[in-house]
């Protein structure tokens, strides 16, 4: 029986956990990655930046979940949850509620179910 070794090149949906131990906040996001040859390439952050090697050092996916210390010493951890067609479209759609629902705490309405504003008259 020979051993099987998992092997990821190209863009995933991705959930990350960050703690930075400077200031105590841990931060959750669903997002973007690309791995090339088993290595992390980027993290596409929602407001179109990007982390790469340069601030995450060499980081590699031996399986589908890594943790590891970037250069400024947060703590992460990053699991791939899909690859399929749909992953961007399901991290914007995670964000545009995100953002509805920081919207609608601004200007004191209710986000219904729907995804719509209600705003009591």
């Amino acid at each position: 029986m020979a051993c099987q070794t998992s092997s990821y090149d190209g863009t995933y949906c991705s959930d990350i956990i960050r703690y930075n131990p400077n200031t105590g906040k841990e931060s959750s996001y669903t997002l973007l990655i690309d791995i090339d040859d088993n290595y992390l390439d980027a993290i596409h952050w929602p407001n179109g930046g990007q982390s790469d090697s340069d601030d995450l050092g060499m980081v590699k996916f031996n399986s589908n979940t890594v943790s590891f210390s970037d250069l400024k010493g947060r703590q992460n951890k990053k699991k791939i949850t899909g690859d399929d067609d749909n992953a961007f479209l399901m991290v914007q759609n995670l964000h545009d509620v995100q953002e509805s629902k920081r919207m609608a705490k601004r200007v004191k309405t209710k986000l219904e179910p729907s995804g719509l504003f209600w705003r009591h008259e």
